[in-house]
């Protein structure tokens, strides 16, 4: 099976950090620790994306060792096609290590999420006397970074478990259609909605790490 072209989501790009347009050079407090934020959720993603890429070429070769030792044997009974190829233990065993990094950084997008969770109990607990909660930089609160920030990791958290499926499943897969069938699943992210990738950009520009 030809590996599929990559997804057309609105994958992030590499950034360069930036001065934020209040001249914050020196940042302190909770802009200082939201702008940290920022980059720590887009450097965690842009590592997934990379993890992803590298695991979709896994589940390719699984899908074509599959497509022609197994599928292709027509005629034989099914005790004997239910045998997998030996080849195929060391690229679930490279998958299953490539799914544990991804567990690495979901449970850095959720503690990160909780940090920020943890900052809008503290602006509560002390408040400055205003009857609205003040701007970091542009647009958001830190309710509003805080939401942000669940949001996102709740898609890469959905996402993990259904890679975890797809690895139990991608060399057992029955037939040549169902192989097709759950490497398109690993290539498009189901639960990564696109305007996940959204909610990250407005991060980056929220703080001035883009323009």
């Amino acid at each position: 099976m030809a590996q599929k072209s990559s997804d057309e989501r609105s994958v992030l790009s590499p950034v360069s950090v930036q001065t934020p347009r209040h001249n914050a050079g020196n940042l302190t407090g909770h802009p200082r620790k939201v702008k940290d934020l920022a980059a720590d959720f887009h450097n965690c993603i842009m590592k997934w994306e990379i993890l992803n890429s590298k695991g979709m070429e896994i589940v390719t070769k699984i899908a074509n060792i599959k497509i022609e030792k197994v599928y292709a044997q027509e005629g034989e009974d099914e005790e004997k096609l239910s045998n997998l190829p030996q080849e195929l233990n060391p690229l679930c065993e490279s998958l299953a290590e490539i799914i544990e990094s991804m567990a690495v950084l979901e449970s850095k997008l959720s503690y990160k999420a909780k940090n920020a969770e943890a900052l809008v109990a503290l602006e509560q607990f002390h408040p400055d006397g205003n009857n609205s909660p003040p701007l970091l930089f542009l647009t958001m609160t830190l309710k509003d970074v805080s939401r942000v920030t669940k949001e996102i990791h709740s898609d890469f958290c959905k996402e993990l478990q259904l890679k975890r499926t797809l690895l139990c499943k991608v060399a057992h897969a029955a037939s040549r259609e169902e192989s097709e069938a759950l490497a398109a699943c690993w290539l498009h992210q189901p639960y990564i909605r696109p305007q996940c990738y959204d909610l990250v950009q407005a991060l980056l520009k929220e703080t001035g790490h883009v323009k």
